[in-house]
């Protein structure tokens, strides 16, 4: 999987719906809001994922991923920055297969991803800093045989959300993706912040 597309899909994971302010009810994100700050928030985690990659590729070069025995288990946690400040700490497992008979390999991620006042910029100069923690997984195929393989990545859970002119609110988070990487086409399902993303 490349690089581009993993932190494209997850990008886009983290774009469905957010709720309500805790000192004001009733405030929450636009919709317009929340489709930018998921996809800041997807390609944060698709950084994630393709980080926890580097150094366990060692098969076909197809996505990046080789693989030379089977199976390989590994864990990978780090604090990365955002793109307006705060941070994210991916704490993700891996598990490699595979199939030397048809040169085809698989790799599932699962774990965590938790923010700390983590910032993006949703218009102009306004940001959104999020607080929280989603539980995510991730899927990728490659293949010696043909180029490219279905790649999946699914976010959940909820985060408190702080707009740079002091709105407050919360959000839940159930989404999940599909991706292409020969298209280079990303489609995205499920809910994120109140609002349908599809």
């Amino acid at each position: 999987m490349t690089r581009k597309l993993l932190s494209a899909a997850v990008l886009a994971l983290l774009a469905a719906g957010c709720g309500r302010d805790a000192t004001s009810p009733g405030a929450q994100l636009s919709a317009s809001d929340a489709r930018a700050l998921a996809s800041n928030m997807v390609g944060l985690s698709g950084n994630a994922v393709s980080s926890a990659s580097a150094g366990h590729t060692r098969v076909a070069s197809t996505g990046g991923v080789t693989i030379e025995s089977s199976p390989v288990t590994w864990t990978f946690s780090a604090t990365l920055p955002c793109p307006a400040g705060g941070t994210v700490s991916p704490d993700l497992k891996a598990t490699a297969q595979l199939d030397i008979a048809d040169g085809n390999a698989t790799v599932n991620f699962s774990g965590t991803s938790t923010f700390t006042s983590c910032a993006a910029r949703v218009q102009g100069d306004t940001t959104i800093a999020i607080t929280g923690t989603l539980t995510s997984t991730a899927f990728f195929g490659v293949s010696v045989q043909k180029p490219g393989g279905l790649e999946t990545i699914s976010d959940k859970g909820s985060f408190d959300w702080v707009k740079s002119d002091g709105t407050k609110g919360s959000c839940s988070v159930d989404i999940s993706g599909v991706g292409d990487p020969l298209t280079q086409k990303f489609t995205l399902s499920g809910t994120f912040c109140g609002h349908t993303v599809s």
